[in-house]
């Protein structure tokens, strides 16, 4: 097709009839080639836009084989560090409170839910269908007077050049401690804040705390958990 362009251009170029208006034919043909060479750069910038496009494809599958073989060679570790954490009592309860973001949205009433919890567990999702990339967020706890799930688990899906969406399981609370009831924000002596546990039904904003969660805290829990969070919080109250 660019080929066909260039060659029409120069016919046309080429091939001037004679007129006794020749300066308006002149600028007539004149406007016919640029307008021909313009319709060339545009069919050769579609050209190399589609080659560019085909490049982020074949990269974001090279990262994704590459996520997935790079998770494989971290599970033994992360088992280990699972194993030792669940020895050490209050281990993510202390490094979720200690967390600059994450602590605004803990009360105490949350504190405490948080207290039975477990283990932390962060997986990519291998097998998703149209190239699509995605990730689970799973709270482990022990039994509890609070809910009956062993696991309260948030899963993000990240689409080639979509949006991102989130989905999650329900929490099955036990009678009269359903934390997420109020209908309005809870005043604590750290301020006012919605529930924690609301994080995991709302689905408005998939991927701010997602990537917090995945990215930060569970990238290296020891450093929250062994560095108190000394500064003020933005409302002015101390930890």
């Amino acid at each position: 097709m660019v080929k066909k362009d260039i060659f029409f251009c120069r016919r046309v170029h080429s091939k001037q009839p004679k007129t006794t208006y020749g300066v308006s034919k002149k600028l007539s043909n004149t406007h016919d080639l640029r307008s021909c060479e313009l319709r060339q750069s545009v069919a050769l910038l579609a050209q190399v836009q589609m080659r560019l496009e085909a490049l982020e494809k074949k990269s974001a599958r090279l990262h994704q084989r590459l996520e997935l073989k790079i998770g494989r060679q971290r599970r033994p570790h992360l088992d280990q560090r699972s194993s030792i954490t669940k020895t050490i009592p209050g281990f993510w309860v202390t490094a979720l409170l200690n967390h600059p973001h994450l602590s605004a949205h803990i009360d105490e009433t949350d504190e405490d839910a948080l207290s039975y919890m477990t283990d932390l567990e962060v997986g990519h999702i291998e097998s998703f269908k149209n190239n699509k990339l995605g990730y689970r967020i799973r709270f482990h706890f022990r039994r509890n007077p609070y809910f009956q799930n062993n696991i309260i688990m948030k899963e993000l899906h990240l689409g080639m050049g979509g949006s991102p969406m989130s989905f999650s399981n329900p929490i099955l609370w036990h009678r009269g401690h359903n934390l997420t009831a109020h209908s309005e924000p809870r005043k604590s002596s750290r301020g006012v804040y919605e529930t924690f546990f609301s994080w995991f039904s709302d689905h408005s904003n998939p991927g701010q705390d997602d990537v917090i969660l995945k990215d930060d805290l569970y990238r290296d829990p020891l450093r929250y958990y062994l560095t108190p969070l000394w500064e003020p919080r933005e409302n002015g109250s101390k930890p």
